[in-house]
C-alpha cells in the first residue's frame, strides 16, 4: 500500500481539555462493529452505562445519541472522554480514534487527511507559512483488488489533482484566487454561480452545529454590504490572507478530487470546492466586519503566531472560520453531497 497524507498529519497531537471546542458534540458517533460487540461484553456499571446509551437506527446501525445539550453522553463538564478514563484509548469507537484523520483507499493506494473542522489541526495548517506539503509512505499491505482499467482511471486522477496541487504551490506573480480560476476554467462544463444562488444552496444544508444560524443569518441580511467591502477587505488583507486562500484551495483539491474515482464526475467535486471557498470567503468579510462573533481561539497562539496576521483579519479568525465551516459542512455526508450535485437551474 501507498499512503499519502499532508505534513501536518505527523506534527498533530490532541490537546484534549485544553481545545476551545469539542470535537464530541453536535454529531452522533457511530459505533463500528467490533466497538459494539465490546461494549456488549463490559462488565460492571460503566458497561451498563454504555449499552444504556446504544441506539439502533433505521437502518440497523448503532450509535450514541446526543444529549439535549448536543453532546456526546460520555463527554464530562471538563470536555474529557469518560469511556477514554475508564477503559482506555483502545475501547474508543473507530470515528473517535480516527479523528480529526479522514482515510480515502483506492486499490493499493490510500489518502489520509486531517479535517480542518479541528481547530487543532487548523492552527498548525494555518500557521505555517510554508506551502502545503504531501508526504508519502508505503508497506507490503495489500489493498482492494482492482481492474487493469480502474487502476488507469484512478492514476489519472492522482496525476490531474497533482498537477493542480502543483500549480497552486508555484511561486506567481498572481494571487490564490487568480491562480483557482485559471483552475477552474479548465472545466468549461461547470456554470458560472452567483452569492445569491448559492445562499439558496446553502440555506438548504441539514443543520450541524447550532452556531451555523450565527453565521447564515447575517450573511443573508448582508450580502450586498459584504459583497461591497470584498474589494476593501482584500486590500487590508493583503499576502498573509491571499497565503491562507491559497491552503484553503490545496486542502479541498486533495480531500475531494480523488472522490471522482467513485463519483465518475470531476465537475461535482469541482464546484463543492468553489461553493466551499466562496462562502468561507463571505464568512471571512463577515467577521471582519463585525458581523459574526469572533472566536476565544487566540488564548491557544504562541506570541509569533499571535504577529502571523493581516491588519484586520486575525489568524485565529481563519482557524475558526474554517472550523466552523467544516464542522457544519464535511461532518454531514448529506451536506458535501448536496454541495456538490445540486446545479444552477435545480437551486430554486
Amino acid at each position: 500500500m501507498k499512503y499519502e497524507y499532508p505534513s501536518v498529519y505527523e506534527t498533530f497531537r490532541c490537546i484534549g481539555g485544553a481545545c476551545p471546542d469539542t470535537c464530541c458534540a453536535g454529531w452522533e458517533v457511530d459505533i463500528d462493529p467490533d466497538t459494539y460487540d465490546y461494549y456488549m461484553e463490559t462488565e460492571g456499571e460503566f458497561g451498563r452505562r454504555l449499552r444504556s446509551h446504544m441506539t439502533e437506527d433505521e437502518d440497523g446501525d448503532i450509535y450514541f445519541p446526543l444529549t439535549p445539550e448536543g453532546r456526546c453522553p460520555f463527554l464530562n463538564r471538563h470536555d474529557l472522554c469518560d469511556i477514554f478514563s475508564e477503559l482506555g484509548e483502545e475501547s474508543l469507537c473507530r470515528v473517535c480514534t480516527e479523528y480529526p484523520r479522514y482515510y480515502l483507499p483506492a486499490g493499493d493506494y490510500e489518502q489520509i487527511d486531517m479535517s480542518l473542522s479541528c481547530m487543532e489541526v487548523g492552527r498548525l495548517f494555518f500557521s505555517d507559512p510554508e506551502p502545503v506539503r504531501y508526504l508519502t509512505q508505503e508497506d507490503i499491505m495489500d489493498g482492494d483488488p482492482l481492474t487493469g482499467e480502474e487502476v488507469l482511471r484512478r492514476d489519472e486522477i492522482l496525476r490531474r489533482r497533482d498537477e493542480m496541487l502543483a500549480f497552486m504551490r508555484k511561486s506567481h506573480s498572481e494571487t490564490a484566487d487568480s491562480r483557482f480560476a485559471a483552475l477552474l476554467a479548465r472545466f468549461p462544463a461547470l456554470s458560472p454561480e452567483s452569492d445569491e444562488d448559492l445562499l439558496s444552496v446553502m440555506d438548504r444544508l441539514e443543520l450541524i452545529d447550532d452556531r451555523w444560524n450565527d453565521v447564515m443569518i447575517p450573511i443573508r441580511t448582508n450580502l450586498t454590504a459584504i459583497q461591497k467591502h470584498e474589494r476593501e477587505f482584500l486590500n487590508c488583507a493583503g499576502p498573509e490572507f491571499d497565503r491562507w486562500t491559497g491552503k484553503l484551495i490545496s486542502y479541498f483539491l486533495f480531500r475531494y478530487c480523488l472522490n471522482v474515482f467513485s463519483s465518475g464526475s470531476w465537475e461535482n467535486e469541482m464546484r463543492f470546492i468553489r461553493r466551499s471557498l466562496r462562502f468561507i470567503r463571505l464568512m471571512c468579510i463577515a467577521r471582519e466586519m463585525g458581523l459574526l462573533p469572533r472566536s476565544s481561539y487566540g488564548g491557544r497562539l504562541s506570541g509569533q503566531e499571535q504577529q502571523e496576521r493581516c491588519n484586520c483579519f486575525t489568524l485565529s479568525d481563519m482557524i475558526d472560520i474554517a472550523h466552523l465551516y467544516s464542522k457544519q459542512v464535511e461532518h454531514s455526508d448529506g451536506n458535501v453531497e448536496l454541495l456538490r450535485t445540486i446545479s444552477g437551474e435545480n437551486i430554486k
